[in-house]
């Protein structure tokens, strides 16, 4: 007779087999919340997977940009050097100035200071 279940085992293993039931139940809604959390968090991983790439582009250009516009400002600034300095070199011809450097005449002259008499302060 030992060996049969009683009522009483009959009814502690309903009441587990219940139990695992539910546990069952709600590891299953763990499950999809998390994920359902997983699939949104890999989303946004690959938003900024894809972000990254696009400013690892974008760097990449800028800096292309950069070196040339440097390249680009050294030549400005070494044609600009010597074409000063061989303006510097150039010395008038028969010590006298070309009509084009020649000052205006007085009549002509635009007044940077003003004339005492005629603009008073």
């Amino acid at each position: 007779r030992a060996s049969q279940p009683t009522d009483k085992n009959l009814r502690d293993l309903e009441q587990q087999h219940k139990d695992l039931a539910n546990e069952h139940t709600k590891l299953q809604e763990d499950y999809g919340s998390l994920k359902h959390k997983y699939e949104e968090l890999k989303d946004k991983w690959n938003v900024l997977v894809e972000r990254y790439e696009q400013a690892s582009v974008f760097n990449q250009k800028f800096m292309h940009m950069a070196q040339s516009m440097q390249q680009h400002s050294d030549e400005v600034t070494h044609r600009l050097t010597t074409h000063m300095e061989q303006l510097t070199v150039q010395k008038p011809r028969n010590g006298r100035r070309s009509k084009k450097t020649r000052p205006q005449s007085k009549r002509n002259r635009v007044r940077t200071t003003p004339n005492r008499k005629t603009d008073p302060i």
